[in-house]
């Protein structure tokens, strides 16, 4: 049984995100993302638990907070590192919950009438 224990569901993205742990920097495709983290495409192998730093290129200008690494490994569309937001400012969180509502409202809108119809129903 395959069990998603996230918060928020998860959307589809094409955002950059450069990220930092300790003397390692790289340069990365977001997966995805949801309320509370990200999926970064990376063959880089990170510990489950350890901080990383992270700056996302969001449509209105870049983001910066510290994350834990929460997955490692291979999943259904290829390697990379799950992510939960840990430390963020206070705007920063406001931003990122903007550009999630946004992309979230317009995977929504993009449903056909039938299914929207019953999910709300």
């Amino acid at each position: 049984m395959n069990l998603d224990r996230r918060r928020s569901l998860r959307i589809p993205v094409d955002l950059t995100v450069q990220w930092r742990r300790g003397w390692r920097h790289a340069v990365s495709k977001v997966h995805d993302i949801n309320a509370n983290g990200l999926f970064l495409m990376t063959d880089e192998v990170v510990p489950v638990n350890q901080l990383m730093e992270l700056i996302v290129a969001l449509p209105r200008g870049p983001l910066s907070f510290l994350a834990v690494s929460r997955f490692c490994g291979k999943a259904k569309w290829g390697n990379g590192i799950g992510v939960e937001i840990h430390v963020i400012a206070p705007a920063e969180r406001d931003e990122w919950l903007r550009f999630y509502r946004e992309r979230l409202a317009r995977a929504v809108r993009s449903l056909p009438a039938g299914v929207v119809d019953r999910i709300a129903g």
